[in-house]
């Protein structure tokens, strides 16, 4: 066994405690379950803290909290089959490791994500939570939206993890709406292997107007918000904004608007068409963007959002999009914060 993976192993009989400790001491915060050398599971600490939430104990085994329903490379697989795997896999899981195995689960190797690198001197990030989402009371009453739980863990931690798994250690968030809480939990970013800066907005400056306030340097910047849950590849995602020499990427989802009625088509009274229930499709912004320091120069230090700043760079910017065909949910409502959380508790493992 490669010296370097031996971090990411752990045998079946650990104790969930003796699962926490490893997990603090590996990047990945995620580890691979082995049974006499056989691949029996997967374990996270959002799977650790899910366990621990229906009462089991950090004494009791790993075997009750580990995903046995895993995504596996055979050690004979082709290598276009075996590159399809990782990259569908890596977008469905934020795991960021595949066990390689033999046909009966015998371990073999690990495969990381192939698509990491460093980004830190090229990018930082931007993750908007200032918002104080009253869609979402009364558990925002006292509880800021970006530490509202899913799957067991604060939505923003999710979010800080995906950006570090990116290669992006420079992480600032734009506070308002009870900034304390978040700071207190959040921290100095040293749990995420980051280091996080903070931006209290004393006024709501909308969804750009803080990144005014962001050290002017020649990084672009990742810009998020905080209430966004996806299993995109943000590598992938910086990649194409590479690629595409834009000035500012733009995520963005197909979303399909039901009409519940027959939609009638008229002309002068006379009806030419008629259509039981439509669906109409559209493109949102996923609230997932990436702007060039040239574009972040333009933004003014008052409230602005993404329209407005878009007239500002007129057509002397290339702005592109990007479309998600990954899960993607924006956590604005309680009926939202209910399925993303039946995601986990039925073990989808879009994480």
């Amino acid at each position: 066994m490669n010296s370097d993976n031996k971090r990411y192993i752990i045998d079946i009989k650990s104790t969930i405690f003796e699962a926490l400790e490893a997990i603090d001491k590996n990047p990945k915060k995620c580890l691979i379950v082995l049974n006499n050398n056989k691949v029996a599971g997967t374990l996270t600490d959002g799977d650790i803290r899910r366990t621990l939430l229906k009462g089991l104990k950090i004494d009791h085994s790993i075997d009750k909290a580990m995903n046995k329903n895993f995504i596996y490379i055979l050690d004979d697989e082709d290598e276009v089959s075996r590159n399809k795997k990782v990259k569908e896999s890596f977008g469905k899981s934020f795991d960021n490791i595949l066990p390689v195995v033999k046909k009966d689960k015998t371990y073999i190797d690990l495969i990381f994500d192939f698509h990491t690198t460093d980004n830190s001197n090229k990018f930082k990030a931007l993750i908007l939570a200032g918002g104080a989402g009253k869609r979402l009371n009364p558990i925002t009453l006292d509880t800021p939206k970006p530490l509202v739980p899913i799957g067991g863990e604060p939505i923003i931690f999710r979010i800080i993890k995906q950006i570090v798994n990116s290669g992006i250690s420079d992480v600032n968030i734009s506070v308002h709406y009870k900034h304390q809480k978040i700071i207190d939990e959040v921290g100095d970013g040293s749990q995420f292997s980051a280091n996080i800066s903070y931006i209290i907005e004393n006024e709501p400056l909308g969804t750009l107007g803080s990144a005014s306030n962001l050290e002017y340097d020649q990084k672009s910047v990742l810009l998020i918000n905080s209430d966004i849950l996806t299993n995109m590849s943000f590598n992938l995602f910086i990649n194409e904004y590479i690629k595409s020499k834009a000035d500012m990427l733009m995520g963005i989802k197909e979303f399909y608007l039901n009409i519940p009625y027959g939609v009638v088509e008229v002309d002068k009274n006379k009806i030419n068409k008629f259509t039981e229930k439509p669906e109409f499709p559209y493109f949102i912004s996923a609230g997932i963007n990436i702007l060039s320091n040239k574009i972040v120069k333009k933004i003014p230090n008052k409230k602005i959002d993404i329209p407005e700043l878009l007239e500002i760079a007129g057509n002397n910017y290339k702005i592109k999009s990007y479309l998600i065909s990954e899960y993607w949910s924006d956590i604005g409502n309680l009926n939202d914060l209910e399925n993303a959380n039946k995601l986990f508790d039925e073990k989808k493992r879009i994480y």
